[in-house]
């Protein structure tokens, strides 16, 4: 009988293809975009859901009193005496992590007799925190201890960084790197003296919906962070840096607001008389959807601008479906003459009505289909992190500059001795990897692609990509072989003599 049913709506539709062909595209744009916009409502909403003990994590901010008592402003920066006053001082807590988010930071790897051999810049992603990190935060290690962290010099790796520097994750453990930490002073960008590092662990790859994008992770004590004369060791409660943050493990019988009350009362105590700076704490849920006090991964959405969005998707929605309202409505009048034929033929009332409802299914049925294409087609559009057969150069504020004293062969052509500002044009197949003799800031297009003169290339080469691990910023690596440019999942070897 249904069988039936299906049979003369494949008919009806494939009759009036025009009508069958408007309902289904406009249908599966509306639930295309529909389930794009959900999938990123998703996504947004599900940041740290995963840590067990989410419920109880609290993130310590620093109140900013105004002139104006009504108007307070709230930064993530605490001071550096914080973490271990509130250990001191709140010993209910269950845990205290100091964590400190470094950046644009060299990292080379040693050889045995501790040379450097490989050469890294790591734009983000290096902490220095202590293993109480790891008591309230889950992050599963796949080897070694988080313990380790205890003693200055360690550093906890992610299996996608411990392959990206060693190759094999499994071999990492033991090895030896040297960080050169950068740091601004004014307008002017400095380094560090060369730290040493003993890799202690191995994290897993940590999950794109969390705000902590660990890729190197350092004990606490190390250099700098355990400089009590000028780094955050000092005992000084207007010392404050917004890289320098202090979270918190609360015990399941303390609430909130009450150790809020405590936090006030403790500021008042050990700020100075003419500081009048206090602290609270920020519920973990919250500290995604702060876009004023920002975070550690720099991304932000406000509750607000989701309800935006459900709203949007709703309203999309609403339009696809009255758009097939109306298509179907124009269709009655040629419909007519069906249902009369039918029933003069002793169709029943309801047997129309079924008739009816499975053409509407069919139609959903393959516009669902057509949307989920067209959505997947979109997320990889999306998610394609190169923008292919377009100039881009390898530098963060200004093109990677090149300097050889000596005429040199890359990748079989002769370079001659200079300083060359570093592009790279990528593609499926090969890299276009330019030296262009124009070593000033180049400046760029709509969209982000180097404004080069072209005029001004010495060398260009193409060379095949291979596959590496994920990189988000095209970035350059140093070898004894030459160069490699990596961005994306791929690493474009370029040999030079």
């Amino acid at each position: 009988m249904f069988k039936n049913y299906f049979k003369i709506a494949g008919r009806n539709l494939l009759r009036n293809k025009g009508y069958a062909a408007s309902n289904i595209i406009g249908l599966a744009v509306g639930i295309a975009v529909c389930m794009l916009i959900f999938i990123i409502i998703q996504f947004q909403t599900s940041f740290d859901n995963f840590h067990t003990k989410k419920d109880r994590i609290y993130r310590v901010l620093t109140e900013y009193p105004h002139t104006d008592a009504a108007n307070v402003s709230y930064g993530k920066g605490v001071p550096f005496p914080l973490p271990k006053g509130l250990r001191t001082t709140f010993p209910e807590l269950e845990q205290v992590a100091p964590i400190y988010a470094s950046h644009h930071d060299q990292l080379q790897v040693l050889d045995v007799n501790g040379n450097p051999v490989k050469s890294f810049k790591e734009q983000s992603g290096v902490f220095y925190t202590t293993p109480s990190f790891f008591n309230i935060f889950d992050f599963p290690l796949l080897a070694g201890s988080y313990a380790s962290l205890k003693d200055p010099n360690h550093v906890l790796l992610t299996k996608e960084i411990a392959e990206k520097y060693f190759g094999d994750w499994k071999t990492a453990i033991g090895k030896s790197l040297k960080i050169i930490v950068s740091y601004r002073v004014g307008a002017g960008l400095f380094q560090s003296p060369p730290v040493a590092l003993k890799v202690s662990g191995i994290l897993a790859n940590i999950p794109a919906n969390t705000d902590f994008q660990l890729k190197l992770v350092i004990a606490f004590g190390t250099d700098f962070t355990g400089d009590e004369q000028y780094g955050l060791q000092i005992p000084d409660w207007k010392a404050t840096a917004p890289e320098f943050g202090c979270y918190v493990l609360l015990p399941p019988h303390i609430a909130a607001d009450n150790f809020n009350r405590q936090l006030s009362d403790y500021a008042q105590k050990v700020q100075a008389p003419d500081h009048k700076d206090s602290y609270l704490i920020q519920p973990l849920d919250a500290v995604h959807y702060d876009t004023q006090t920002g975070n550690y991964s720099n991304k932000t959405i406000s509750r607000e601008l989701i309800n935006v969005l459900w709203l949007i998707a709703a309203f999309i929605l609403l339009i696809a479906c009255v758009n097939f309202i109306n298509l179907s409505t124009a269709q009655a009048v040629n419909r007519a003459k069906e249902v009369g034929v039918r029933k003069v033929l002793g169709s029943n009332k309801s047997q129309l009505q079924i008739q009816f409802i499975v053409e509407t299914f069919l139609i959903v049925s393959f516009a669902v289909v057509l949307a989920s294409l067209i959505s997947v087609l979109a997320l990889s559009s999306i998610n394609q992190l190169v923008p292919y057969d377009k100039i881009w150069r390898a530098g963060a504020n200004a093109a990677t500059v090149f300097t050889t004293d000596k005429d040199l062969k890359v990748e079989g052509k002769k370079l001659p001795a200079g300083s060359y500002s570093l592009f790279a044009i990528p593609g499926k197949s090969s890299w276009t990897i330019i030296f262009n003799s124009q070593t000033g800031q180049p400046g760029t297009k709509k969209g982000g692609e180097a404004n080069l003169d072209r005029a001004n290339d010495v060398l260009t080469i193409n060379v095949k990509p291979v596959s590496n691990t994920m990189t988000e910023a095209l970035t350059y690596e140093v070898n004894s072989d030459g160069i490699a440019l990596v961005w994306e999942k791929v690493k474009v070897p370029v040999k030079i003599k």
